[in-house]
């Protein structure tokens, strides 16, 4: 019979889980802001040289490869998007992985919440737009009509007011432009946690997690040879697959 001490002792438990739920959290993200602040000022290079002992320490729990250089990846390869559910235990920011803990090697069934790229609404409408030649208005893109079911297939559109949808679509056009006419360029010096963040599914499979959303959709549609992009979580089923990752960068 169910009585108030077992209720207690599962409120405790409750309370425990979510305490080391939250500390998990607090971790991996690196103390959030103060984490980012530390980075940015750190620069790369040092950034680069933790990872190597951490990777050397701990070769079970972080990537054997640099998760702050760049790869070229074909467009085409990169077929889905991160989309854990926001309560999953994994879904350290939004429905993905924190993009400020870079090259860890991480278990589970992660690889199978993802969205294909071509189905999200983003792509879909950006597809109406420059392949069919929609007005940007009628596009599913109109923040009167934009609807996701996922925090990570970019949800800015919803929150747009019409002319700032309207500058939005402005820039747009200018990206879509430079793109076509000179191709993904190299990020060079820019910040390296700010841009396309790939993961690494247990198959090989390329699943974007962040940064970059839009010049990865961008560059299929326009069926670009390359994008940049930095190798964040891996399966560790996929290690193995890395080197030949890495190697179409040669």
């Amino acid at each position: 019979m169910f009585v108030e001490k077992d209720l207690l002792l599962l409120l405790l438990l409750s309370m425990r889980m979510h305490f080391w739920k939250r500390a998990r959290l607090f971790w991996v993200k690196g103390w959030g802001l103060p984490r980012r602040k530390i980075d940015e000022r750190i620069g790369t290079r040092l950034l680069k040289r933790a990872h190597s002992i951490k990777s050397q320490l701990g070769p079970k729990k972080y990537v054997p490869i640099d998760p702050y250089g760049f790869v070229k990846l074909s467009p085409s390869e990169i077929t889905h998007v991160q989309t854990l559910p926001v309560d999953h235990p994994l879904a350290e920011h939004d429905g993905r992985f924190y993009k400020y803990c870079p090259g860890r090697l991480i278990d589970g069934d992660w690889d199978q919440a993802i969205t294909p790229i071509e189905e999200a609404p983003l792509y879909l409408g950006l597809r109406e737009r420059f392949v069919d030649g929609k007005p940007w208005d009628e596009t599913l893109l109109h923040p009167n009509r934009y609807n996701i079911s996922h925090p990570n297939l970019s949800e800015r559109y919803n929150n747009y007011s019409v002319a700032e949808f309207h500058d939005r679509c402005e820039y747009l056009e200018k990206l879509y432009d430079s793109l076509e006419t000179t191709g993904y360029s190299d990020p060079g010096n820019r910040n390296t946690l700010n841009e396309l963040a790939i993961n690494v599914g247990s198959d090989g499979q390329l699943i974007r997690n962040s940064e970059g959303i839009h010049r990865l959709m961008l560059a299929r549609l326009l069926d670009l040879d390359y994008v940049f992009a930095r190798i964040h979580v891996v399966h560790p089923e996929a290690v193995s697959d890395l080197e030949s990752i890495v190697g179409r960068s040669d």
